[in-house]
């Protein structure tokens, strides 16, 4: 079997889950301005209009039974690509794509359409096919493959865009793989938020994540995180956050085998706003 067969068969795109299902929508109501608290007291506008949404799919047919694999997407569209920020949006969501494979930006692209969404899915069933062709049809499963992606863009905050790429497939094996990958990308100068960006201490944001994390999870304070069912007796702050308006949380999520096993499934860790305060660089608002 050749490299790009077996890299298929592995594809999963990183990931990316607190959900962000609530406010997302067409982009009303927002502004672009500065991301310093200073500024936050401007009045928001409305925003252009400019977001597509759709749904494509596919059917793929195993030798017991067919499963379907499906797209729902939003993006903003090339004649509306009038700010650096709808531009990262476009990328991050096009290197999402499994044509580029684990969330790849060096070939990723701004200026993207419906077509890009399908050429997705046809390359997904042209690597099934052709795994088919160099098994003589016994591939490791006798259910076909299957792939679902959504790509939501929330566009509630005056200052920043919040993105949420997710997906699961499932390419042979004894079960298949999900993740959810969020980005806050800020509207003034096109970024998306890292760690260092947020707060002022990695160390005291560290600190945080973990008594959260024990909150959540009930984990007393004398219990060993590894004795929990984490890889290691740590956890810190990954780059896969967002900012939960209803709760007023700001939301650390951790795809299964990222500080866990798959059967732990996915880590989500809420920290209030009111307890970053004081390290925090940064108003959502």
């Amino acid at each position: 079997m050749n490299i790009n067969a077996i890299c298929s068969i592995l594809f999963s795109v990183v990931l990316y889950s607190c959900g962000t299902d609530n406010n997302s929508g067409t982009g009303e109501n927002n502004q672009n301005k500065s991301a310093s608290p200073e500024a936050s007291s401007a009045t928001p506008v409305k925003e252009p209009e400019g977001i597509e949404i759709g749904k494509i799919k596919i059917i793929l047919k195993g030798v017991d039974g067919s499963e379907e694999s499906w797209i729902d997407y939003m993006f903003y569209k090339t004649d509306k690509l009038d700010a650096e920020y709808k531009r990262t949006v476009n990328k991050i969501i096009h290197s999402n794509l499994y044509t580029n494979f684990e969330g790849n930006r060096k070939n990723a692209k701004a200026e993207i359409s419906k077509r890009d969404f399908q050429q997705s899915l046809e390359k997904f069933e042209k690597d099934y096919k052709d795994l088919l062709n160099e098994t003589e049809g016994e591939p490791f499963s006798t259910m076909p493959w299957n792939m679902t992606q959504t790509f939501k863009i929330d566009t509630t905050l005056i200052s920043y865009v919040q993105l949420e790429c997710s997906y699961a497939d499932y390419t042979g094996g004894a079960h298949g793989n999900y993740g959810t990958s969020k980005f806050i990308i800020d509207r003034t100068t096109g970024k998306q938020l890292t760690v260092s960006d947020l707060v002022t201490s990695t160390r005291e944001l560290n600190k945080l994540v973990e008594k959260y994390l024990r909150k959540a999870y009930k984990i007393p304070n004398g219990q060993r995180l590894d004795e929990f069912g984490l890889f290691e007796n740590a956890i810190e702050a990954n780059n896969n956050f967002y900012f939960d308006a209803k709760n007023n949380t700001l939301c650390f999520d951790y795809n299964p085998y990222e500080i866990g096993p798959y059967s732990m499934g996915m880590v989500s860790v809420p920290i209030d706003i009111d307890a970053l305060n004081s390290i925090l660089k940064i108003k959502f608002e």
